[in-house]
């Protein structure tokens, strides 16, 4: 190793991954040579800790990631992973690993964030396999330089096991479709020149040559200023594509039509039809998208879905969205889709075998119970209502509203308090009740401004149930006690971004019928497409719903290339400003439309009840503005005297930087 090698990084101490330094170079290599340099969590946060001090260190212009003794890495090594292999350094550990993410998620996250996002530019230094989790390390380099005998993959499918998200996505995005599709389906290993002839690597060179290629490269790097490369650096990461994949393009304009042709006239006659009329002129339309293999997109293959990322999920919802029942068609409507997800993430196999596979196959319905009527909905942590385990059994008593669908469920995934002693958000475990569970009342469906009037839903409604001494067995808890709250938002997270771009589709719904209605419709003597102020109205709702459309397409992206832990804030403005732009969208196209609007002739009505609904559904509107708020002032500090953009106290702190040129000007002067 050389002289300049960091402290921390010394072998002893550091057996995992070693850091070393040459002038303005840093060079991490991956050091479980005996394992192929297979990843465990001491190198895991090795390497992140090292990032961070790249990039807090101004000196160091670039870096280079490489692997001991001839190989670069053969992915992650499940049994260090799993804890069964001990860490020399217990500091270290996998135990370790996962405590600091439990503990502190926002710094863990931002640790992976400058994995996937360093401020310096990173080489590859590739000898031998470079496999799985190795081609996915590489895929997050700027330079990739192989030796000519190095090999990649991408081998989870081979082993019956779901690529990482990071490299499913990434490799798709960085080769061409076709070569990204074999590589992740089949699991097959390409060689140094196939993955230079599909852009995977950029240069190949003798076998052992890949180190100092790599060198030479950032030795040239390194000649150019500090503010020259991470410009470079950061603009190269501004890079956008708005294409989508014309194999999945076709899927859209196939669900487009499908939905305008076929769902939509349909739809029309939902309230007309009996719970098993609808089922039976629903079957066959349910059948044509599974033909098309667009059922339960959400889900992973595995269990019966597609394993889309939510960039995909979004461009389907922003079609489906245009009417109502589309969901229901595609088996991903609320609450069904994010409780088939709970489930999927939570439930046992026999849970799994009772309940969600035959929620996937439409076969049941089923209701999320969370609100209770006498706390604030945006605050699940003050739920009152409890169950107390005897036996093999829970006893639940309590009051809850607002559970949507619950009169017309198979099943209710209900939130209750099991550990009150715990602290407030590891207190509530979530729950599988029947339908015909003892002591589980539903009083009434709860009458609200889009049904006002005592009465059966149609739909299932927003039910209130009292639950007195209601009894299930201990069997129906849906993952640990005290985990409801990491469960609910596991389902409820992803289903925001699906949220907005129903918004949207709805809003580009009420565009087209303002702005047919405004180039029909004629008021003191001239058409209303003519007047100022809807043209305002249309120029507005324009912008707003390309703006909305962008936001939540963003905010997708970040969820599957950097994880929903890190994309919480964009999900929280998501969320608020979307509600926003819905409602004013719909309250323009209802008022270019007069009186005709404000009536249930036309969807403009049913759809502005809706709009309002959505600012308190999901958490009220304040509460993500909050939330925002309070994480956006955490990157800010006091000043003490003058404001940071003081000008004369900044042009007194630059002065000397230009006195010379300064002196110049007096002399001319």
């Amino acid at each position: 190793m050389s002289d300049t090698q960091t402290p921390a990084s010394d072998a002893a101490v550091q057996p995992h991954a070693l850091v070393e330094r040459e002038d303005n170079v840093m060079i991490i290599t991956m050091n479980r040579p005996k394992r192929l340099n297979a990843i465990s969590g001491a190198m895991l946060v090795r390497m992140l800790d090292a990032y961070y001090e790249a990039s807090e260190d101004d000196d160091i212009r670039c870096i280079i990631v490489t692997g001991a003794q001839g190989n670069f890495s053969s992915g992650a090594d499940l049994q260090a992973m799993s804890g069964k292999e001990g860490d020399p350094d217990p500091e270290f550990s996998t135990e370790y690993l996962r405590k600091r993410m439990d503990e502190d998620k926002d710094l863990a996250f931002k640790a992976l964030l400058r994995h996937y996002r360093p401020t310096k530019p990173i080489i590859a230094a590739v000898e031998g396999v470079a496999i799985a989790g190795g081609t996915e390390i590489l895929q997050a380099m700027d330079i990739r330089v192989a030796g000519e005998t190095a090999r990649f993959g991408v081998s989870e499918a081979r082993w019956s096991l779901y690529p990482m998200g990071g490299s499913a996505v990434r490799l798709r995005r960085q080769i061409p479709y076709t070569h990204a599709a074999e590589i992740l389906l089949t699991g097959k290993h390409i060689t140094a020149q196939e993955a230079h002839q599909i852009g995977l690597v950029g240069h190949v060179v003798p076998e052992g040559g890949a180190l100092s290629k790599a060198k030479e490269i950032a030795a040239t790097i390194a000649k150019n200023g500090p503010l020259a490369v991470e410009a470079t650096k950061s603009g190269d990461h501004m890079a956008w594509d708005f294409s989508t994949e014309p194999e999945f393009q076709a899927q859209l304009d196939w669900m487009r039509d499908f939905v305008d042709d076929e769902i939509a006239p349909l739809s029309l006659f939902y309230d007309d039809m009996s719970s098993d009329s609808w089922k039976q002129a629903a079957a066959p339309l349910k059948e044509e998208v599974k033909s098309r293999g667009l059922w339960a997109c959400h889900l992973d293959p595995e269990l019966g879905g597609q394993g889309y990322g939510q960039v995909k999920l979004a461009l389907m919802h922003q079609i489906l969205g245009r009417v109502g029942v589309a969901p229901m068609i595609f088996g991903n409507q609320a609450p069904d889709s994010g409780n088939s997800e709970l489930l999927a993430v939570g439930a046992n196999e026999e849970q799994k075998q009772k309940w969600m596979e035959p929620l996937l196959r439409g076969e049941l319905t089923s209701c999320f119970s969370l609100t209770e009527p006498h706390f604030a909905g945006s605050d699940p942590t003050m739920i009152a209502t409890n169950a107390v385990r005897d036996g093999d059994e829970y006893i639940i008593n309590g009051h809850k509203w607002f559970a949507s669908n619950a009169s017309a469920a198979d099943f209710i995934l209900a939130m209750v308090v099991t550990n009150p002693d715990n602290p407030r958000h590891k207190a509530a475990s979530m729950m599988i009740i029947p339908k015909d569970a003892p002591g589980m009342n539903i009083v009434r469906d709860v009458p609200t401004m889009s049904h006002p009037y005592p009465g059966h839903y149609r739909s299932g409604g927003h039910a209130e149930i009292i639950f007195e001494d209601c009894r299930i067995p201990v069997e129906n808890r849906v993952g640990e006690e005290g985990e409801g709250f990491i469960l609910a938002q596991k389902r409820l997270s992803g289903g925001r971004i699906h949220h907005a771009m129903r918004w949207v589709g709805q809003c580009e719904q009420a565009f087209d019928m303002m702005c047919e209605r405004a180039v029909s419709r004629s008021s003191h003597g001239s058409l209303l497409a003519e007047k100022q102020m809807v043209q305002d109205f249309i120029a507005k709702s324009s912008v707003e719903i390309r703006a909305l459309k962008l936001l939540a397409l963003h905010t997708a992206w970040l969820w599957d290339t950097q994880g929903p832990l890190a994309t919480r804030v964009e999900i929280a403005e998501l969320k608020y400003w979307g509600t926003a732009v819905l409602h004013d969208v719909i309250d323009r196209a209802i008022q270019v439309h007069g009186a005709l609007g404000w009536t249930a002739d036309l969807p403009l009505a049913s759809m502005y009840v809706s709009a309002r609904t959505m600012r308190l559904a999901d958490g009220a509107d304040e509460v993500h503005k909050s939330f925002v708020a309070r994480k956006k002032l955490k990157d800010y500090s006091p000043v003490e005297g003058w404001p940071s953009n003081h000008i004369p106290t900044l042009k007194d702190n630059h002065r000397q930087q230009f006195a010379h040129l300064l002196e110049q000007e007096v002399l001319n002067n």
